[in-house]
């Protein structure tokens, strides 16, 4: 064998190395593993000003599901609910009245009485292994709740 010949066949093989180890560390640079944690909360605006649940909890028996955040002390805001009568996973879920079927309200001591959404809707975009969505009504006393989202354990 020349010497020419075989510098470039050694040449060639440290080349076509490099080169597959360097696609290999490109394909794996853009992989991550996902964490898989979820930030178990609700928020929104109600009215303007901005509502974060300090916890969430979300029950269900047979088809109504209830989705309750808990605010944080001073909030002015304390729960909010969500109502599912029908619940049957991901989907679109309207609060219309006057049948109050789905609805949301919200538990405030800066309310005389308990208003209850008269439109909007709840948007489950996920069931498993939690239950993921957003929200958005407008309260029978004119409040509007916009920008919702939540995070709940399964119940």
């Amino acid at each position: 064998m020349e010497i020419s010949a075989y510098f470039s066949s050694e040449m060639m093989k440290k080349y076509i190395a490099l080169f597959v180890l360097a696609l290999c560390l490109a394909l794996f640079q853009g992989c991550s593993k996902d964490s898989g944690t979820v930030s178990y909360t609700m928020r929104a605006i109600i009215n303007g000003v901005a509502y974060t649940s300090s916890g969430i909890t979300a029950q269900q028996t047979n088809s109504l599901l209830i989705i309750t955040g808990k605010a944080s002390a001073g909030s002015g805001y304390p729960n909010m609910e969500l109502y599912i009568s029908n619940y049957t996973g991901v989907g679109t879920y309207s609060l219309v009245s006057p049948n109050y079927q789905n609805f949301a309200d919200i538990d405030s001591s800066a309310f005389s009485n308990r208003p209850a959404s008269v439109s909007g809707s709840i948007v489950i975009t996920a069931a498993s292994p939690d239950i993921i969505g957003t929200f958005s009504f407008t309260m029978d006393d004119a409040t509007k709740v916009t920008k919702g989202t939540f995070a709940s354990k399964q119940p």
